[in-house]
């Protein structure tokens, strides 16, 4: 058990003199998503400045798994925005079918149903049923691998 306690301390690490940071991505990713409520727009899964970029997936569902009831609407909109600018076409259908999948807006029928409805168009199911073809690596992965796909 002590070992597992100084595994968890020693995460904080100082790489520059007077600054620290998380050794470990996932712990970075996750306090990066803690932070993003206090940066507008909170109706952006990653934050509006991180949405073209999928290295940010795990930090948007951490967000979205952050998010109230009540903003979940907000977080389809957000989605939407995002399929409409059409800058990664998988990377953006993969976070929205994970996202359901994750069950972020399962308390909100009415936006479960739109987000649904994003992924119901002939592009989608074509690169949502190649991605789970090829072992569901954009979803394993998380990473910038999404992007590189499309």
């Amino acid at each position: 058990m002590f070992t597992d306690v100084t595994d968890r301390v020693w995460a904080l690490a100082s790489k520059a003199q007077g600054t620290f940071e998380f050794d470990v991505q996932p712990v970075r990713e996750f306090f990066a998503a803690k932070y993003c409520p206090s940066t507008p727009p909170r109706t952006s899964p990653t934050c509006s400045h991180a949405d073209p970029r999928p290295f940010w997936f795990n930090t948007s569902r951490f967000f979205a798994g952050f998010a109230h009831a009540n903003e979940a609407s907000g977080l389809v909109d957000g989605l939407t925005e995002e399929l409409v600018a059409a800058r990664h076409p998988l990377a953006e259908r993969v976070a929205t079918w994970t996202l359901l999948g994750d069950g972020v807006f399962s308390s909100k029928t009415t936006a479960q149903r739109r987000a649904v409805e994003l992924l119901l168009d002939d592009l989608s199911v074509r690169l949502l049923l190649a991605t789970n073809a090829s072992s569901n690596r954009c979803h394993t992965a998380g990473r910038s691998r999404c992007g590189d796909a499309v």
